[in-house]
This record gives structure tokens, sequence and C-alpha cells, in this order.
């Protein structure tokens, strides 16, 4: 049986990458472990440790919403997929494409940034209000 199970006590949510796994548990904390031929695995930043409601990952990045609004991102950021807009704030939403992370606010705008090759961040004119 190639199928392992654990028990898993408070683990509110599930984010899967090519690479890794990122739990996020019931008392706002996030772990991750990775696939065992990987070598490294960026820790989790302090950040990332407390208050935390929602996760996502990308290949080699991941993204962790506060309860406060904010964002923490770590890990690979080739392509920008890291770098959060100094400006974004309330924060309700997240999510990573392989390279590129996205952010919906309170005020219904969609924010994309990192790969950009195939136009994966660039917001279609329909969606906007």
């Amino acid at each position: 049986d190639q199928h392992q199970y654990h028990e898993f006590v408070g683990i509110r949510q599930i984010a899967l990458s090519a690479f890794s796994c990122l739990l996020r548990k019931q008392d706002g904390t996030v772990r991750h472990w990775r696939r065992n031929d990987i070598e490294h695995l960026p820790t989790v930043p302090p950040a990332a440790q407390s208050d935390i409601v929602s996760i996502a990952a990308g290949v080699g990045h991941y993204v962790a919403l506060k309860r406060d609004g904010t964002i923490v991102v770590w890990g690979d950021n080739s392509y920008g997929q890291c770098a959060v807009p100094t400006h974004l704030k309330n924060v309700v939403k997240i999510a990573c494409g392989d390279y590129h992370t996205l952010a919906l606010t309170r005020d219904h705008t969609i924010y994309a940034w990192g790969d950009n090759r195939r136009g994966q961040c660039d917001i279609p004119a329909s969606l906007r209000a």
C-alpha cells in the first residue's frame, strides 16, 4: 500500500503544490512538508505562525492570509510571486497559480503578481466594475 494515513487534530485547511503540502491548523498556525526527494523547503516565516485564516500554494511559493487582512508570502520568488504589492491591504481571499499570486480585497479589487508570460496576471477589463 503506497498510501499513508495519519490522524491530525485541528486541521482546518490543506493546500497542495507540486512538491509539498501546507496545513492550516485551528489555532491559526501553518505546517508544511515536502516530497522526500526535494532537499530544501523554505521555512514557514514567523509572520505566518499566528492568526492565519487561509492558505494557498504555488509550485514553490506559499501564501497565508492573516486575520487582519494582510498576507505573508514566502518561498521561490523567481517571477516576483512573493513580492507583495506595498499598498495591498484588506485582503479577504488568496490564491496561487504555479508561479503567480492573487488576492481579492474587501472592496472587490483583484491583485495579481508574479509570472505573467501567458497573461495570467492581466485582469480582463470585463471583470473590472
